[in-house]
């Protein structure tokens, strides 16, 4: 078995009989991103029917339209069981022969087994054990693991011949809550490396995470923190029987003794210069922009302002009021919470807004800046760009693009006790979270798709 890294979080998995492309994305930019290092594909040499295409989920870095409009429609694809957002893509793009894996459930084609392994998120997300003839490789692509699934990996595995570890403690969503993500992700990377310790694979290989936001060079060194070479020191700290080994793009690893490495085996990949990820040199105090709407789209300031005002005056608050939030509207009115809102348009004006979250029934109410202390203490503070809004209301970009620079929040969720204050809630609880950008990805498939023609 052999395994090639395409770009990012893309693989070909290569067994004597099969040829299995998992996570493909093969057309940049995608959602505001590029492959990092550079590459260029050349799309005429794709394999356009191999025997299986996986998809681990539905994140814009994982899920390609126009990549996956590149493929035969015969190949058969599988994915999560139970995610209704790739069973509606590909059911439109006519792939014919369509599965949701449930984790634990063997699936064969040829000569390759796959393992369908779980991920503790709120939402239908895979990583794969493949085997083939006796070895053994893990991709955990983005997956949240606990004791139990690593457990239940090593109980079909006794020892992994490779694993494919997620290594870069990712602040997205500390990148544009409580301080934009400046304090050091110590416990997410300390959990990292204690899944390596705990698979203990033979072989460790980095993963999933070659991409940068283009045009942002701050948002690129505070949300990529590490280094492939520093995960894999920190591992050989820890564990100096486990091999470690960096993957490039377009290069393969042979599952086998001494886990050889061999670049430029892909014949759709040319490498085009080095990594340009980040300096990490970790200075979360340098060079952050104030909120600025650059209005990428181009709309017309009217049209803006239309459209957000009525999306605030109308659908968010319905969005709120739906029983689906009655638990949420419940915890948020036992703490008192006052939601402020600053949607901020091209040219630089803003407008405020305020929900008292406590009140029943909830309204939005506009406000001007008032002297300190002379308004009651915000414990959710919102800012967002106003094209962004009207981005992700029409499916131009999804929520994983738009963090940080046109979407920022503080929250101070806490009840107080005896021995001081407990935290009480996290980032989900922020409002247009619940509403505006849950709803988003949705929107910006099926905005994919009616470009394609489906």
């Amino acid at each position: 078995m052999k395994v090639a890294r395409i770009a990012h979080a893309g693989l070909v998995v290569s067994s004597r009989r099969a040829l299995c492309v998992m996570d493909p994305v093969l057309v940049q930019p995608f959602d505001g991103s590029t492959f990092d290092p550079p590459i260029q594909v050349d799309t005429r040499a794709v394999p356009r029917s191999p025997e299986l295409l996986v998809l681990s989920h539905s994140h814009s870095d994982h899920l390609s339209l126009p990549t996956l409009d590149l493929f035969d429609r015969a190949t058969p694809v599988v994915f999560p069981a139970g995610e209704p957002v790739l069973e509606e893509v590909l059911s439109r793009m006519g792939f014919e022969q369509r599965k949701g894996l449930r984790s634990g459930v063997r699936f064969t084609v040829e000569d390759l087994e796959l393992f369908p392994t779980a991920s503790r998120v709120p939402f239908p997300e895979m990583g794969i054990l493949f085997r083939s003839r006796g070895r053994t490789c893990w991709n955990m692509v983005d997956t949240a693991v606990d004791e139990a699934i690593v457990t239940a990996v090593r109980q079909l595995a006794r020892q992994p011949d490779v694993l494919l570890a997620p290594y870069q403690p990712l602040i997205e969503r500390p990148l544009w809550s409580d301080a934009l993500g400046s304090g050091f992700p110590h416990d997410m990377y300390g959990r990292l490396l204690r899944t390596v310790l705990d698979v203990h694979p033979r072989c460790v290989v980095p993963a999933s995470c070659g991409f940068r936001f283009d045009g942002e060079d701050w948002r690129n060194d505070r949300m990529f923190p590490l280094t492939e070479e520093q995960f894999l020191a920190d591992v050989g700290k820890l564990e100096a029987g486990i091999t470690g080994r960096t993957l490039p793009p377009g290069a393969e690893l042979a599952v086998e003794r001494g886990f050889p490495v061999s670049e430029g085996v892909l014949p759709f990949i040319r490498r085009r210069g080095a990594a340009r990820l980040a300096s990490h040199e970790w200075r979360p105090d340098r060079g952050i922009p104030p909120l600025e709407d650059t209005n990428g789209s181009g709309y017309p300031l009217r049209e803006l302002r239309r459209t957000v005002r009525a999306y605030l005056g109308r659908q968010l608050l319905a969005e709120l009021k739906h029983p689906r939030h009655a638990l949420w509207r419940e915890r948020m009115a036992r703490l008192e919470v006052l939601w402020s809102l600053e949607v901020v348009y091209p040219g630089g004006a803003i407008e405020r807004y305020e929900v008292d979250l406590a009140r029943t029934p909830l309204r939005l109410e506009t406000r001007e800046r008032k002297k300190a202390g002379g308004r009651r203490f915000a414990k959710i503070l919102t800012a967002i760009t106003a094209s962004s809004v009207q981005d992700l209301l029409e499916g131009v970009l999804s929520p994983y693009s738009i963090g940080g620079k046109s979407f920022r929040t503080t929250l101070r969720l806490y009840e107080p006790h005896r021995e001081g204050v407990r935290q009480a809630g996290s980032p989900d609880d922020e409002p247009l979270t619940r509403t505006l950008l849950a709803g988003a990805d949705a929107r910006y498939i099926a905005r994919q798709l009616a470009q394609l023609g489906y």
